[in-house]
Parts: structure tokens; C-alpha cells; sequence
């Protein structure tokens, strides 16, 4: 190898610009340096040290995943670790590059016999993991590959059972394939489609282990994910059901090693009276195979429930445990059956539970009447500032919240997070990309279960009576779906790294000004609370601001909603003048969009003033004071955008009856003329009303136009056909003799 490498440099000196040469020259400088790794490997492994030699080979098997010896020697290390189903694989791997490599051969041969003789020993199973598909093959490999490198399945004491439901898809083929390289997979396949629940009791039926738990296609585990939890159950004979919690992703096919985070599943301690309002198992349970010999199979008249149903069934007798560690990852997406069947999951959910509520040893508990609060932070690189805010949650005297934290692709703070998950009911997203607060708090507002909605931000700190107050005015007052309180203003300055408060305000203390709020915002983020159906009728923050977002919200739902004011100061917003908070930190920005969101404001206003005239008028033609309702009709038109303009249906249809009433004002002060003038501008907004060309016709009737009158009742007439006054009109005026 030597002569070769010294053979080829010496035509790199001859033609530096040789290709060949240079590649041949690495390729064979790369091999000398493999080599000396494997030979370094194999020592070990005479060491017996094999947890280095695997780590040497494994790089080895990065820089080329065909080098047979290293294949062979991690093979040997897989044996004698007991790993004899990973020896198998690699060594399948060796004979498909090389069929004739001996050393590979004897070693299987051997590896077969060991094989045979660990699955004579039935009892090594302890845990059957369910696998029910249905149009599921795009998830089948994955699925199949988590499960295969639990550390459970490695020790052989985990089977998979597939039962496909009938699918369309091919996932048989993907099944087999496992079934040549892998042990203890069972395969089912059913002559029609049935439900989830009766998939898993055909399972359950035939299971081998003393556990059993539900895989599905599109989630997978930690690799030591499923021994834990059986762990559990071998230590807690008392418990019949244990799980996990579970990292959220949007993106199919991760594993948990590697996904893209955007969410958690924190789920509480097991709790009867709380699992009667909630499904709080989550979705990768394992429980005792022994219950259903008590309690039966799940009930598989249920499509996407009947495992709560279960649950419930069970925890009227026995206990569950919480094990508090991320041992899953859950594929959140908009085509499994929990979202696609959001209106069936209620109504199963709601049948469930007044089944169970009926049974006395479930006791309502009295914070399960209260309603849920969620309360919204984006995060972006303030994570010291981001546990003082999360501090000032924890403080607070009402305690059913649910805190959703975004981090708007900013420096990681999981372990921030991590720190207040035993203290708070906390979700927890990620952005990939910085999208801004609007965005920040439209990701989480999408995310929240709560009742009302209230905003906090990173650098800003409740009071602890601050939820308390809100939620007790707004369920005592319901002409009110949002209500704010006062806030102080807290100056920071940085000293020593830390900012620190030196004086505090109180800007605004202000009733709430329907008109006021047009022009300017007195109400600070976190003062105020609202319904969460509020969003459903104005929409969500406008992504389009980078600041002002919370004003123009405001705007908004001023008007659709009364806003009460609170006089009592209940928390703080942090303010600073180094650049570091956003009103001194982006001036570009801020007068940007407070002119946008003014303009908007302003736009409003006039709305309403207009609005106002259109409506003392017709309060005026509605009581007979025609001349009130002439001027007032008359300043209400000249106020509105002119007709010329593309006006939206709802102001053309104001305008329309404007003038129509405008016309009927006329005529009742006898000024015809006026009165066609203003017909005409009726016609000119709304050509399809037959009985506006009928007043009209009558109108040029009056003042002895005989043919502008033919031709209204005509054009009536052509309108609606049975109009049986126009047709008297036309009638009438064609027998005159018009000389």
C-alpha cells in the first residue's frame, strides 16, 4: 500500500494537476488510516473492551459502511453482549456484499444455534407491543425500526404484533422483509376493516407477554422507552398501568433521537377525579395483560375512545403511575384519526364520561368547576428574565392554568422550562425561524384549552392576585367578555449584569374610551384577559406588525365586545431605555406601525361617526320628521365614501336605503324633483329592485313625463312580473290620449 501511495505522488510531482492520482493518493492514505483503526479495535476486543472497540468500529463503518472486517468483529461484540439478533443483522449485511466470506458463515451458523435455543425459553417475553395499520405504509419502517432497537427487544423480551386492518396499502411487504432479518414479529391480517379497539384485542388475545402496549405506525420511543415503563410495573405490583410523556413533532418519520421539537405532552399524576375530565394517560401507555381477564377487552363499538373508556374502567379498582421522562415522541398532524374526527372524539368522550360520573366512588373535585386559564409568553433569548415571569405564574392564588411557552427561534431555555414542569401545567413550542411576537402568540393561542386567555411577556411578572381578579369579574359579570386591570410601569436599569428596578409609574388607569382606543393604546399586554372565542370573531394577532399588535387587537375586538375596566394594579411591565426592550429597541418599527395601526383606528372612527348620522336619520324618517331626516340623510351621504368607489356590500346596501328614504322624505314635503334625484341614486347603487322603478315611474308621472314613466313601469315590470301595482300603472298610462 506504501509503494502504491509513493507511486502516485511521485506522478503528482510529475503533473500536479493529475485528478486520478490525487484521488488514488487519498483513497489509499484514508484505507492506511482504517486499518490502523481496526487493528487497534481488535485489541480491544482481545481486551475484552468491548464498548471502545464497538465506538472504533462504528466510526470505521461511517467512513465506509462495507468494510467486512469491521462488520465481522462488531458482529462477534454484538454475541458476546447477547445482542444476538443485531449479530444476526450485521452479519446478514456481510454475506450480502460478500456471499462467500466464511468467517461470516461459521459465525452465523453458530448465532442460529443460539437463537434457536433463546426461543425455546418462552418466558423471556415480557412485553407485547401492539401494532394496528390501516393506510399506515409510509409509517410501517419506521415503526417497525423503532421496535427493533428498544432495549427491550435487543434482550428479547418484547414481541410485535401487526394486526393490519384490511389496508389498501402495502404494508405486508414491509412486514415480511422484518419478519426474514427479525424475531418475534407477528403478523395478522383481517378480511375487512374493523376498529382500532377490536385490532388490539385480536392482539391482546394472542399476546405472549405479561405486558402489553400500544405502538402506533406514526410515534416512536426512546430506544430504553419501553423497558422502563415495564420496569415500573415489575416494581409497583400495586399499579396496572404506568406511563410516560411525550416530546410533540409536526414532521413524520423522526426518531427520538433525532425530530424537530415543537411541543410536550407534561402529563399530571395520575389522579381518578382529574382522568374523569381528561384523557391524561397519553397516547403510549403500557398496562397489565391480567386486567383483562377482570375487566374485559376494550370496547371496540367506540372509533377513537375507547382506550379512555377502558382506562376508566380500570382506575375504578386500580391504581396508575406517572413516570416523569420524555420516553416518546408523538406526531402531531392534521391526517391522524384524533384530528380528522374532532366532532366524533367529543361525543365519544362525552358519553364516556357521563357514564362514569354516575358511579359513586368518583367524586367531582371542587377545581374541576373552575375555568381553565391559559396563559400565553413568547420567549425570544431572555431565559433569566423568562424564569421570573414563569416564578410570578407559579405565585398565583388561582392555580387552574396552563402556562404555553414559545420560543421564537430564539436561544434554547428547555432547561428553563424543565426547572417548572412539576410546578406548573406548561406546553412548550419551538419556532424554527424567528416570525416575531405576533406569530409567537399565535402559535400558542392555536395550542391553549383554556376558557380565557391571558398574555405575558418574558420580561414582564404577574402579581399573584392577578388571575384570581380577572377570572372572578369575568365570571360574575357576563355582559363583559374581556376585562383589564392597571399596571406599573417598572424603570430598569442594568447594574452588575442585572437589571434592576429603580422607579415605577402608573401610566394608564383609564375606563375603557370606545372611541379613545381608536387613537391610542392604554391598555399594556399584560393587564388584560378575554374570552378565547373572542379570537373566533376578530381573528388572531396580525403577523404583519412587529410591534402594536396587541393595540390593533384591541381595536378589534372593541367592536364586537364590551371591555370592563378593573382599578387594581395586579402586575408589571418592565421598561428600559438601553435598547434592550421593544419600545426603545426598534423606533423604526414602532412609528411604522402605530401610523399603520392609528390609520386603522381613524378608519373606524369615521365608520362610526357615519354610522351614527345613517342612524339619527332614520330615527328621524322612522318618526315622521321628514325635513330632520332630509339633512340628516343629506350629511350622512356626503360623509360616506363616494358610490365611484368599490364599496364593500354592506356600506352599498346603506347607501342604497339612504337614498330610497331620502326620495320617500321628498316626497312627503312635496318636493318631487328632489325626490327623483335621489331615486336615481338609489337605481344607480341597486338596478334590481322593482319597486323603486315603480315609485319612480309614478314620480315622472306626476310631473306629466309620460314616457320616463312607461319605461319605469316596463323596466318593474321586466323585474317581477307579478307586480301587480306596476301593472296597473302601465295600464293607465297607455289608455291616456296624449296629444
Amino acid at each position: 500500500m506504501g509503494i502504491s501511495t509513493r507511486s502516485f505522488t511521485k506522478i503528482l510531482e510529475l503533473d500536479p494537476s493529475n485528478n486520478v492520482a490525487l484521488e488514488n493518493v487519498k483513497y489509499l492514505e484514508n484505507q492506511v488510516s482504517l486499518h490502523k483503526l481496526f487493528l487497534e479495535a481488535e485489541k480491544l476486543i482481545e481486551q475484552k473492551e468491548y464498548s471502545n472497540a464497538r465506538e472504533i468500529l462504528k466510526n470505521i463503518l461511517e467512513i465506509d459502511d462495507r468494510h467486512i472486517d469491521a462488520l465481522n468483529d462488531l458482529a462477534v461484540i454484538e454475541i458476546s453482549e447477547n445482542n444476538l439478533f443485531n449479530a444476526r443483522e450485521i452479519l446478514n449485511k456481510v454475506l450480502r456484499n460478500d456471499s462467500n466470506n466464511q468467517i461470516a458463515k461459521e459465525n452465523l451458523e453458530y448465532l442460529e444455534q443460539l437463537i434457536h435455543v433463546s426461543e425455546e425459553k418462552s418466558s423471556d417475553i415480557k412485553v407485547s407491543a401492539i401494532v394496528s395499520t390501516y393506510n399506515s405504509e409510509r409509517f410501517i419502517r419506521g415503526c417497525l425500526e423503532d421496535l427493533t432497537n428498544q432495549t427491550s427487544y435487543k434482550k428479547g423480551a418484547l414481541e410485535i404484533i401487526v394486526i393490519d386492518s384490511c389496508s389498501p396499502q402495502n404494508e405486508q411487504a414491509i412486514v415480511d422483509e422484518f419478519q426474514k432479518s427479525y424475531r418475534d414479529i407477528v403478523y395478522i391480517r383481517t378480511e375487512k376493516r374493523e376498529t382500532i379497539y377490536a385490532a388490539w384485542n385480536r392482539a391482546i388475545k394472542i399476546a405472549k407477554g405479561e405486558y402489553i402496549t400500544n405502538a402506533n405506525t406514526d410515534d416512536r420511543h426512546r430506544k430504553d422507552g419501553l423497558e422502563i415503563l415495564a420496569n415500573e410495573l415489575d416494581e409497583n405490583p400495586d399499579v396496572v398501568l404506568v406511563y410516560g410523556n411525550q416530546i410533540i413533532t409536526e414532521t413524520e418519520n423522526e426518531t427520538f433521537e433525532h425530530h424537530k421539537p415543537v411541543g410536550v405532552f407534561q402529563w399530571p399524576d395520575f389522579n381518578r377525579n382529574y382522568l374523569l375530565k381528561v384523557c391524561s394517560i397519553g397516547p403510549q401507555p403500557m398496562w397489565r395483560k391480567l386486567v383483562h381477564s377482570e375487566f374485559g377487552y376494550f370496547d371496540d363499538i367506540f372509533q377513537v375512545a375507547g382506550d379512555y373508556e377502558f382506562w376508566l374502567r380500570i382506575s375504578q379498582k386500580y391504581h396508575f403511575k406517572h413516570i416523569p421522562e420524555y420516553l416518546g415522541l408523538y406526531l402531531r398532524s392534521p391526517q391522524s384519526a384524533e384530528y380528522r374526527n374532532q366532532e366524533l372524539t367529543q361525543q365519544e368522550t362525552l358519553v364516556i364520561q357521563e357514564k362514569y360520573k354516575k358511579l359513586k366512588d368518583i367524586q367531582e373535585k371542587p377545581i374541576a368547576k373552575l375555568p381553565l386559564v391559559s396563559i400565553i409568553i413568547p420567549t425570544y433569548n431572555r431565559p433569566g428574565t423568562l424564569k421570573i415571569a414563569l416564578e410570578s405564574i407559579v405565585a398565583q392564588t388561582y392555580k387552574f392554568i396552563e402556562t404555553i411557552v414559545v420560543n421564537d427561534a430564539g436561544i434554547d431555555v428547555l432547561n428553563v422550562i424543565d426547572t417548572f414542569r412539576d410546578r406548573l401545567s406548561i406546553k412548550y413550542f419551538v419556532h424554527n425561524i424567528n416570525k416575531d411576537r405576533s406569530a409567537a402568540r399565535n402559535t400558542a393561542i392555536k395550542h391553549a384549552s383554556g376558557k380565557y386567555i391571558a398574555y405575558l411577556d418574558d420580561d414582564d411578572i404577574f402579581y399573584p392576585d392577578h388571575i384570581e381578579t380577572l377570572v372572578s369579574f369575568l365570571e360574575t359579570n357576563n355582559t363583559y367578555k374581556v376585562a383589564y386591570t392597571d399596571a406599573y410601569r417598572a424603570f430598569q436599569e442594568k447594574e452588575h449584569g442585572k437589571y434592576i428596578t429603580k422607579n415605577k409609574e402608573i401610566p394608564y388607569s383609564f375606563d375603557f374610551d370606545y372611541d379613545r382606543i381608536l387613537t391610542g393604546n392604554f391598555i399594556p399586554t399584560p393587564c388584560i384577559m378575554h374570552y378565547k372565542s373572542c379570537i373566533d370573531v376578530v381573528g388572531i394577532f396580525d403577523e404583519t406588525l412587529g410591534a402594536h399588535e396587541d393595540w390593533d387587537l384591541w381595536i378589534r375586538m372593541s367592536t364586537k365586545f364590551q371591555f370592563a375596566h378593573i382599578r387594581k394594579i395586579t402586575c408589571e411591565y418592565s421598561w428600559r431605555e438601553d435598547g434592550s426592550s421593544t419600545t426603545f429597541g426598534r423606533k423604526e418599527v414602532m412609528d411604522y406601525t402605530r401610523n399603520v395601526v392609528l390609520q386603522r383606528g381613524i378608519k373606524i372612527y369615521r365608520e362610526k361617526q357615519i354610522r351614527g348620522l345613517f342612524n339619527r336619520a332614520e330615527a328621524s324618517f322612522q318618526s315622521g320628521a321628514y325635513n330632520e331626516a332630509i339633512d340628516a340623510y343629506k350629511k350622512a351621504i356626503e360623509t360616506s365614501p363616494s358610490p365611484k368607489q368599490q364599496l364593500p356590500p354592506e356600506e352599498t346596501s346603506r347607501l342604497y336605503d339612504a337614498y330610497y328614504n331620502l326620495a320617500l322624505s321628498y316626497i312627503n314635503t312635496q318636493k318631487v324633483d328632489d325626490a327623483i334625484a335621489a331615486f336615481r341614486k338609489a337605481v344607480e347603487l341597486h338596478n334590481a329592485d322593482a319597486t323603486i322603478y315603480n315609485n319612480l315611474g309614478v314620480l315622472y308621472f306626476r310631473k306629466r313625463m309620460h314616457d320616463d314613466a312607461r319605461h319605469c313601469f316596463e323596466k318593474a315590470l321586466a323585474i317581477d312580473v307579478d307586480y301587480a301595482e306596476a301593472q296597473q300603472n302601465l295600464e293607465k298610462i297607455s289608455s291616456l290620449k296624449i296629444s
